[in-house]
Order: structure tokens, then sequence, then C-alpha cells
């Protein structure tokens, strides 16, 4: 019986595995680059920076016939993962990161180990997307963070250990909380997988003071992932001193995993009443905090690390509301926040090779270095939300499922949230726009030495950024009709 019984679960695996063909690229890529690098003795890293962006497109590739084939819903290995449009959609965003990520030009690409540790942050990534018990957001979890403590300090200053052992310290912390919460919850439902109707009756009939702090506890490793208030404490750090590639796939990557997380997470602990409330109220703390904090800084990436907390509790909105609409334009702006956010860190990554850190040394750079300046300007205002440019069209979606919300609703929550939300937009302004402010209106205090042009690769990248935010604005519609595609609820118990 036990044969038997073994039998059927590898049958059951090996018949899985046809549709998780972008891990298993990923995969396949982390194990021939460390073959490539051993042959090579480290010595071939354009080699394996190649390798990388083919298996990151073959990756790509693969999610398109999984995307038009695919019945939606169905468990892979024996119910650890799911094989739905909303993984696909997110790997899609994940292997679009990692690809960005590659294309930056720095001296990491002289180090082999940074290509496999890109790799398993992006395979931790689409593990969590993909998950629907604990126990597997947990591994993948695990992967994403193993990887991001071994890239912070890729950088081998004194700042990048700092850096990094004050993230390893704050993800033991965070994962520590996460495990207590899982033992608690599986002894509430006697269950690990949270797409279950068994998982969520067992929850509804459980004490709901227990269930919540259960619940809370489970959900600070996800704040820590996503950056948001209060697990938001490595933000800064990590992003000021990390390289800049690095940051910029920290800023995606973790994010999206933790927030399709959530958002599968969110149906099955909708059975505790309060749930919705605590996820709406650490949303708008974020969103305040963040935006507040973000107005001090004198720095251009502990600006950006600020800004992605409030844009992590932004995020998190339209998750606690969870209805059709909601969930859309959650999937939209996650998407446009990709190449807004890439194209913000990719003109930093160029202003630091210069040893251009703060606001001030932006100074003058509109008549210096024009293209640099204007692009810099579309990313500043994407990220606040103005038009004619796509983080507009993503924060009015945003903003108008909360609103439709409200509508249906009784009580008067969603309009505060929707104020403060409205309120932190106009405050966000200010800080977004003082880099195209040093830029265009402030004077250079002393002449300094010339700066180094854009390649013709960089310009054609940071065009290519521009064109998706330009194109998503006049075509929302041609994203909108795929995430559609995309079913809901996003768990069917």
């Amino acid at each position: 019986m036990h044969k038997e019984g073994l039998s059927f679960q590898l049958l059951e695996a090996l018949g899985s595995l046809n549709q998780v063909g972008p891990e298993l690229a990923i995969g396949a890529g982390i194990i021939l680059l460390l073959i490539v690098d051993l042959i090579t003795s480290g010595k071939r890293p354009l080699l394996l920076l190649v390798l990388s962006m083919l298996f990151a497109f073959v990756a790509l590739w693969l999610i398109l016939p999984l995307w038009v084939q695919m019945p939606d819903g169905g468990l892979l290995f024996s119910g650890q993962l799911v094989a739905d449009r909303h993984a696909l959609f997110s790997k899609a965003i994940i292997l679009l990161a990692l690809a960005l990520t590659l294309l930056f030009g720095t001296g990491l690409q002289l180090r082999t180990e940074y290509y496999y540790m890109l790799l398993s942050l992006a395979l931790g990534g689409m593990l969590m997307v993909s998950s629907t018990t604990l126990l597997s957001v947990y591994l993948g979890l695990e992967l994403t963070s193993i990887s991001g403590y071994i890239l912070t300090v890729f950088g081998f200053k004194k700042l990048n250990f700092e850096a990094g052992i004050k993230y390893l310290l704050f993800g033991a912390f965070a994962s520590g909380l996460m495990l207590y919460g899982i033992s608690l919850l599986y002894g509430l439902t006697g269950s690990l997988a949270f797409t279950t109707e068994a998982f969520f009756t067992q929850l509804q009939q459980a004490s709901e003071p227990l269930a919540l702090f259960s619940i809370v506890l489970l959900l600070m490793g996800i704040f820590f992932k996503i950056a948001l208030f209060p697990m938001h404490l490595w933000t800064p750090d990590i992003y000021q001193t990390a390289p800049v590639p690095v940051a910029a796939i920290f800023s995606v990557v973790p994010k999206i995993g933790g927030l399709v997380v959530l958002l599968r997470l969110t149906e099955g602990f909708s059975a505790v009443s309060s749930y919705s409330q605590f996820l709406i109220f650490m949303a708008s703390v974020s969103i305040v905090f963040g935006n507040m904090a973000a107005l001090n800084q004198s720095n251009v990436r502990r600006m950006l690390a600020y800004s992605s907390i409030a844009q992590a509790g932004f995020l998190v909105l339209p998750i606690a509301i969870n209805d059709g609409f909601a969930v859309t334009s959650f999937y939209f702006y996650i998407f446009i926040y990709l190449f807004m956010n890439y194209l913000a860190f990719y003109l930093v990554d160029h202003m630091e090779r210069e040893q251009k850190f703060s606001f001030n040394d932006y100074k003058g750079l509109g008549k210096k270095h024009s293209f640099l300046a204007v692009a810099f300007l579309v990313a500043m205002m994407s990220l606040v939300g103005f038009p004619p440019l796509a983080g507009f069209t993503g924060k009015l979606y945003i903003f108008s499922s909360l609103w439709n919300e409200w509508q249906t609703s009784s009580g008067s929550l969603l309009l505060i949230v929707l104020l403060i939300a409205a309120g932190n937009t106009v405050v966000a302004l200010f800080y977004y726009l003082k880099i195209p402010y040093f830029m265009f209106l402030k004077v250079e205090e002393k002449d300094t030495s010339e700066m180094e042009t854009l390649t013709a690769g960089q310009i054609m990248t940071a065009c290519l950024l521009v064109f998706m935010l330009v194109f998503f604005f006049l075509k929302p519609d041609s994203l909108i009709q795929v995430i559609q595609q995309i079913p809901f609820p996003v768990t069917q118990l």
C-alpha cells in the first residue's frame, strides 16, 4: 500500500512538470551557470551574463503556451503549488524584472556568483506566486531571502556587509514570527493548505482574537518581503548601500511575490471578520509613514526606499478590497510599477557611477545631460501619477476600486482611506519632483568634470521603459484585456 501511494505521488509529480516549465528553465539555468563557472574558473562573466539572459527569455517564452492552454486552478505536486493565470502573470513580471536587472552595466558583472544568485531570487519569487500551502510559501520566501542576503553584500564594502548583517538579522526575526504564526494556524485549522474549504471553515470556527493573532504573526513575514510598515526597517539601508541593480530587483521581485501570496491568503483569511480592516489599517499607515519619511531625505536612493514603503501600502489596498475590479487594478499597477521603478533605478545607477548620490549632485543636469534629465522627469512623474504616463492610469484604477467599494459599503472607513491615499499622492509630489527641480531649476555652484555619456544600449533601454509608460497610458485596454483573463475569485474555496 505504501509502495502504491509512493508510486502515485511520483507519477503525480512527473505529471506536474509540464506546468512548471518556467521554473524548470530557471532551475536548469542555475545548474548550468554553476557548471560553466567551474569549467571556466570564473573567468568568463560575459558568458554567464548571456546564458542568464537566455534562460530568462526562455522561461518567459514558456509562459505563453501555458497561458493559452491552462485550465485555471489545477493543483500540482500534491497540492503544494497551483497552475493558474495569477501565477503566470506574476511570473512574467518577475522574469521581466530579472531581464532588466541583467541589463544594468556595472562592475558586479565581474562576479560570476552574481548571476546565479539573481536567478535564485527570481526562482524563489516564482515559487511564492504559485504556492497554495503555508509550507510552500515559506520555502519560496526563504529562497528569495537567502539569495537577497548574499546579493546585498556584492559591493564588498564595509557598508555592504553592515547592511547585509542587518538584513539577515531582521529577516531571521521576520521568519521566526512567520513560522510561529504558521504553527498556530495549523493548530487552529489542522491544515497548511490555505486554499481549501476545510481551512476556511475551521478558521471561521476558531476564536477570533487567537485567529487574528496567528494571522498577524504570519503576515509579518509577508510584510517583511513587501517592505510594509512595521516590517520596513531594513529597506532604507539596503536600498542605499546594496548595488543599484540589486536594490532595483529587491523593489519588484520580493514585492510581487509577497503581494500575490497576500492576495491568495485573503480569500481564506476573510473567515476572520477583522482581517480586512487590519490590512486596510496597515496599508494606510504605510502610505502615510512612507511619504512623510521620504520628504526628509537628501539621498536619492533613500528617498526611493521610503517611497517604496508608501507604494507597498498603496498596492495592498486593492488586495484588502478583494473584488474583481480591485484585483484587476492591482495587477495593472504592479505591472506598470516594474517599468517606472526600473527607469528610476536605471538612471540612478548611471549617476552613481559618476559619484552623484544626493539631490544636490543633480543640480544643473537638465542643461548638461538633457536626455538623462528628461528620462528622470518621466520616471518621477509616473511614480507620482501624472498623465500622460501609465502611473496615472494605474493609480486611477486603484482609486476607482476604492470609490466603488465605498459606494457599495455602509461604513465610512473606505472614504477615510480614499482621502488618505489621495492626500498622500499630493505629498508624494514634493519629494518625487525634487529631482526634476534640482535638475532643471537649480544651478551648479561650481563646474565639475564632464559626465560619461550614455551608451547606445543604455539609451535604447531607457527609451523602451519610457515608451512602455506612455503606451500603456494611451492603450491601457491592451493590458486590461490580458489581466481580465485572470479569473476571480483568486481561490475557489
